[in-house]
């Protein structure tokens, strides 16, 4: 089942453009285009936080948390599209409750797991919106993130760990992830911080509209309903705050996850099924941002997704905060 679940958390994540009517007795909400294009050598440096959390009979329980800088450099900007550099640093973790009490060198191995990223350098195009859209390098990054994989499971299996235990830790997914996998999981954050870019956004009021997001394992779409609602910052006319909402259609999920069965199935081992009886799937991304309008970039943003299967709930929450100081360019005019 955990294997199962960590394929389908392999999701991406999408906006609408929106506008918004006027409401009766309401100031006209102001209409503001988040930019689309940044100068070539612009840059930028945010500190990610991200905790995962799992929910067991009600009980909420962190599987642990971690922060990491990321240098965001824009390498191309044309026209249409464009093309930035992620450049992921050391990994801290601050709450790790799986290494407690681990010996020295299961700890050290359980550490290299959890921060597979740590100095590489994601290269990935956007669309003519500044949404990213695919990876550039994903080869070269699979490669390096799979290697420092193999060197930690290699050490763990030295320290003694049971071979049920290293299967558990994802042995056995690693023979199913492919590059192409492994790519759709690197680019859901940079889609995270780039949300609104080359959209337009209505301050002073809410809208609801309905939305897709294409599925993980590239077997069509999932049906969900979109809520954007802008407001201004005091005493920062070039920033808005937004807070947004995407919530799955169960009946869409459902399909999917009935193919991530179906897959895992067609592996070999012992069958597995999606109940006839079971309860409808939720799936949503919520969260808030603050956005820098001369950037098209958030200065912070809270995201968080929430998925429920079978009784079993998971909570991801990543935030990105801008660091000042960092060198940057304002984005060119449109």
């Amino acid at each position: 089942m955990k294997n199962i679940m960590k394929l389908f958390f392999l999701s991406t994540s999408s906006v609408l453009a929106v506008a918004l009517a006027p409401q009766s007795g309401a100031p006209s909400p102001q209409v503001v285009r988040v930019p689309t294009r940044w100068s070539a050598g612009s840059k930028w440096v945010y500190e990610r936080t991200k905790e995962r959390v799992d929910v067991r009979n009600g009980e909420p329980r962190s599987a642990g948390r971690g922060i990491v800088p990321i240098e965001v450099e824009v390498l191309e900007s044309g026209e249409g599209a464009s093309a930035l550099r992620w450049t992921y640093g050391k990994l801290k973790l601050e709450s790790m409750p799986s290494l407690a009490g681990a010996p020295a060198e299961v700890k050290e191995a359980l550490s290299k797991l959890q921060d597979l990223s740590s100095g590489l350098a994601m290269e990935f195009n956007t669309d003519s919106g500044g949404v990213p859209v695919s990876v550039r390098n994903a080869k070269p990054l699979f490669d390096k993130a799979m290697e420092a994989f193999d060197a930690a499971m290699t050490q763990l299996k030295a320290a003694g760990m049971p071979e049920a235990q290293l299967q558990a830790l994802g042995g056995s997914a690693r023979q199913s992830l492919t590059a192409d996998l492994f790519a759709s999981s690197m680019i859901r954050e940079p889609r995270i911080l780039h949300y609104f870019c080359g959209r337009t956004v209505s301050v002073g009021g809410a809208e609801e509209s309905d939305s897709e997001i294409g599925s993980p394992l590239g077997t069509g779409t999932l049906k969900a309903r979109l809520r954007l609602a802008g407001e201004p910052v005091e005493g920062a006319p070039n920033e808005v705050r937004i807070q947004f909402q995407l919530r799955i259609d169960p009946a869409s999920a459902k399909a999917v996850v009935e193919d991530i069965f179906a897959r895992a199935n067609s592996r070999g081992g012992a069958p597995t099924s999606l109940p006839a009886d079971a309860p409808p799937i939720e799936l949503s991304d919520r969260g808030t941002a603050r956005l820098d309008l001369t950037t098209g970039l958030p200065i912070e943003i809270e995201h968080t997704r929430t998925f429920e299967m079978l009784g079993q709930k998971r909570i991801d929450k990543i935030q990105f905060r801008r660091l000042e100081g960092a060198a940057s360019k304002p984005a060119k005019k449109e």
